[in-house]
């Protein structure tokens, strides 16, 4: 345990220790024996954008003495992956100094709409769940997690990303477009594959 992560766990306890191993499960059950950091940046990556998001949003929306139990589960979460992406972002380019890879701040960070929200989710396999709906839809902007999840629901079927056609085309050609900066690895490999195949059916139709 590195001594950034043991100060946060002996200062907040075991809840926030819990949550990084919550998402490092995510990187081997994905990633089993990786030590492509690529890879476990493209699990990493959005799971920091969405914990600084989280954050930030019930910094604002509660007192401080009022906030949700996760807070401070989330606050030691950006802190930990902040580190670990530095780590493995030292490993992807060795000649540079571990400190200046750092990922997008909150502010820097592009919105998404609701349904590119959900595709970011998808392409990353994080379950969206009914009654997480809402904290992720406020999180990012936005106040309706009842249509971030219809979204969800929908779009996780494969053939509702791929075999459609006429006027939605172009509009979800759109979404899948904006969710690609946050993927890396064979995440993005993955999708701009799907990305492909919704291109050549308009080249098909000209």
């Amino acid at each position: 345990m590195s001594d950034a992560r043991q100060l946060i766990s002996e200062i907040h306890g075991a809840t926030i220790e819990a949550e990084f191993e919550r998402v490092a499960a995510k990187v081997q059950a994905r990633f089993p024996n990786t030590s492509n950091p690529i890879d476990v940046l493209s699990i990493y990556q959005p799971e920091l954008t969405f914990a600084r998001r989280l954050v930030a949003q019930w910094k604002s929306d509660f007192p401080k003495g009022g906030r949700p139990p996760q807070y401070q589960a989330k606050k030691g979460l950006v802190a930990l992956l902040e580190e670990e992406i530095a780590f493995w972002q030292g490993k992807t380019h060795p000649s540079a100094p571990a400190a200046e890879a750092t990922t997008p701040e909150v502010a820097d960070a592009p919105k998404l709409s609701l349904r590119q929200v959900a595709l970011l989710y998808i392409y990353t396999r994080q379950h969206i769940s009914n009654s997480e709906a809402n904290a992720i839809a406020r999180a990012n902007g936005h106040t309706s997690g009842e249509k971030l999840y219809k979204h969800y629901n929908n779009l996780s079927k494969t053939e509702n990303r791929t075999c459609i056609d006429g006027k939605a085309l172009q509009p979800l050609i759109k979404d899948v477009q904006a969710v690609l900066p946050w993927l890396s690895g064979q995440q993005k490999e993955y999708v701009e594959s799907e990305l492909k195949t919704l291109k050549s059916k308009i080249i098909d139709r000209s």
